[in-house]
């Protein structure tokens, strides 16, 4: 059960899925609690019609702290704490559980509040007309960096002389 990077890759939503999911632990602070931040992706994100699912796996001696997943939970996120045995490299699997895997499951409307929110942010200091106007005169492209008397095909830089300045 290990990520899958061919379908991150294929998919950029999926990668910005995990990453505000990971926005919502660190908005949440439980990264101040002992271990959080030693968490491996082995899975996900798995999208469902109401929750957005990722794993976490950690050494068996390197427990998350279960306050972490306490103040997850009070705000409607699902925490399962699990013990798994994984196979070595040379593929033996050993007696004892050697990894705590611990699937976390984000309800959507934090997801959905988090990006309102920053939307409200960036709504104070861009308008989307503005941004509009920009792509229209050409600001998304090199030609939209000069001036209207200048053209980017006949822009050259300065050449400099032996003192150090423009000539």
């Amino acid at each position: 059960m290990a990520i899958d990077f061919e379908k991150l890759n294929d998919s950029p939503h999926l990668l910005d899925i995990l990453i505000q999911m990971e926005d919502v632990l660190d908005s949440l602070d439980v990264y101040v609690f002992a271990n959080w931040m030693k968490g491996e992706v082995v899975e996900g994100p798995i999208v469902r019609r109401y929750w957005f699912d990722f794993t976490l796996r950690y050494p068996i001696d390197k427990m998350p702290d279960p306050r972490g997943a306490m103040r997850l939970i009070k705000h409607g996120v699902r925490v399962d704490y699990n013990k798994v045995t994984v196979e070595t490299e040379e593929g033996e699997e050993p007696n004892e559980p050697t990894n705590w895997e611990i699937k976390i499951s984000v309800p959507k409307r934090l997801i959905a509040d988090m990006n309102a929110a920053e939307l409200e942010f960036y709504d104070e200091e861009i308008e989307a007309e503005d941004v509009q106007d920009a792509q229209d005169s050409g600001m998304n492209d090199e030609t939209g960096f000069y001036s209207d008397g200048d053209d980017a095909a006949n822009a050259q830089p300065e050449q400099e002389s032996d003192e150090g300045g423009p000539q």
